[in-house]
């Protein structure tokens, strides 16, 4: 049976407003693709550090812990059979249960541990130097300085960063960015809190010349890693491999 009602719904210009709407989300557009991502790459790379910890005793206690999953991921990537490096062109990762991706973080933690081991390969000074070069950054970019960096310690960062090896030369060549440019660029993503990291990563891919999307994934992780890992293609592809 059909209802009919008594009147008709008000329409829109006579509806008072009650509340004032918060401000909108960042606008999806004004974010590059390749960042649109992240939320989720932290929650994966979160989880799957968690599980790292879980499943056997760290390595290297001293260092951040994102340094020493870094170095892990890259060892899947690099080292032993490089068993993640099939992962950097594809986008699913290998299909695990929870079960089967606690034990395959398990059973590449303990390779590594032995890896680690090996009497040519001096890890401890690797994870040492790692930590160094992460506290380099954080002192270098740190708010009150990063404003007066000279194109020395621009350098100096570029040279630690992993994935600056090609694009270094033309990112530190003045024709192409200004220097006020980079310092105005790096305090806005390291230190900019009004906008959403994803936000900032965009702006800064956008304005600066050889400074790719891996580099602003990678800075931030160097700069505070105890909050951001360092994402490049070796994580992307050590995550996938692992099921992430």
């Amino acid at each position: 049976a059909s209802h009919k009602l008594g009147n008709e719904e008000p329409s829109k210009s006579t509806l008072s407003k009650l509340y004032s709407l918060p401000p909108p989300p960042p606008d999806r557009e004004s974010i590059s693709l390749p960042f649109r991502d992240y939320k989720a790459f932290l929650t994966a790379y979160r989880e799957f550090a968690d599980t790292y910890v879980k499943v056997g005793k760290r390595l290297f206690p001293k260092a951040p812990l994102y340094i020493e999953t870094d170095m892990f991921l890259n060892y899947l990537f690099h080292d032993d059979g490089e068993p993640s490096k099939k992962y950097e062109k594809k986008t699913s990762p290998q299909n695990l249960t929870k079960d089967r991706q606690r034990a395959e973080i398990t059973k590449q933690a303990k390779r590594f541990r032995k890896w680690t081991d090996i009497e040519d390969n001096d890890a401890v000074a690797e994870i040492r130097k790692r930590a160094e070069r992460s506290s380099e950054v954080a002192r270098l970019l740190a708010n009150n300085r990063v404003r007066n960096i000279g194109w020395s310690e621009v350098a100096r960062v570029a040279k630690i960063l992993h994935c600056m090896k090609r694009y270094r030369t033309r990112f530190l060549n003045p024709q192409n960015n200004r220097l006020s440019a980079v310092r105005e660029e790096w305090r806005f993503l390291l230190h900019g809190t009004d906008d959403p990291i994803e936000a900032r990563m965009t702006r800064c891919y956008q304005r600066l010349f050889g400074f790719g999307q891996s580099a602003v994934q990678e800075l931030p992780g160097w700069y505070d890693p105890k909050k951001y890992p360092i994402r490049n293609a070796n994580s992307n592809a050590g995550l996938r491999f692992l099921g992430y």
